[in-house]
């Protein structure tokens, strides 16, 4: 609230109200998601405990009993409670994954860090002859490499990751990342179904490298640094990644992108 009143105080009023509205929201649906998590939460932990219980009895009935027909029988509860586990776990999981507040944080960071790495790529020089001097000009190497390093971000986000398993996601994600084909598609005649760079593939490798690093995996840390970095291996000119991080977390890049007016054209 500090921040809403920090703008009504020294800025003109309406520009508090967008923050007013998303905090309203914010809070409708973090209520709307405890009450959806709590009661599966307590059948999570229920079941665990009746699981355990099971196991233990099982393994005690078996050393004292040692009967075929009893051993089957305690082997069936621990098996019915093992699977109503799985399904709360996986319940869980779904409430989880649709936590609206926290998707659409990760989806900001993912836009932000897109835009920002994005525009600090250097593009070619503008036209210096002919009808198009002056002109600007699409540089030789282009394309949406970038995109899956911001994907891992904002999957590694949702996760949870620390700030090492973030670093080791985004290492992860540059070494799968799709290539910058972006000039290749636009300058082939006819034009290809293949566009220049499959959107999902982008994304699934994104959430592919968090999950990754959550288990442990390691990636390039040092990703952007050295003479074959990222920016060298991609095909494109060296880009400024201390420009492109220097007022992170001070200023939103994301209002740079622009959305097309129809997912696709012909």
């Amino acid at each position: 609230m500090v921040p809403i009143i920090y703008i009504i105080i020294f800025y003109p009023a309406e520009l508090a109200i967008a923050p007013i509205i998303f905090t309203i929201l914010f809070l409708i649906a973090l209520k709307n998601y405890n009450k959806k998590l709590g009661p599966v939460t307590v059948q999570l932990r229920t079941e665990f405990g009746e699981m355990d219980d099971k196991l233990n009895e099982s393994l005690t009935g078996i050393e004292l009993i040692k009967s075929t027909a009893q051993e089957m029988r305690q082997s069936q509860k621990y098996l019915i409670h093992a699977g109503k586990y799985r399904d709360a776990y996986m319940q869980e999981g779904k409430i989880q994954a649709k936590y609206t507040p926290l998707l659409i944080l990760a989806i900001a960071i993912s836009f932000d860090l897109s835009g920002r790495l994005q525009s600090e790529l250097a593009g070619a020089p503008p036209m210096d002859e002919g009808a198009d001097k002056g002109k600007l000009q699409w540089p030789p190497v282009i394309g949406f490499s970038v995109v899956t390093l911001a994907a891992a971000v904002g999957a590694a986000k949702i996760l949870n990751l620390d700030e090492q398993q973030i670093a080791e996601a985004i290492g992860i994600a540059g070494c799968i990342c799709p290539p910058n084909i972006f000039r290749k598609w636009t300058d082939t005649a006819p034009v290809k179904m293949t566009k220049y760079g499959p959107s999902g593939w982008g994304a699934q490798a994104g959430v592919t490298s968090a999950l990754l690093a959550e288990m442990g995996y390691t990636g390039d840390t040092d990703l952007f640094d050295g003479e074959y970095g990222f920016w060298r291996y991609t095909g494109q000119e060296a880009g400024r990644i201390e420009d492109a991080i220097a007022d992170l977390g001070l200023k939103w890049r994301y209002y740079q992108m622009k959305y097309k007016q129809y997912p696709c054209g012909g």
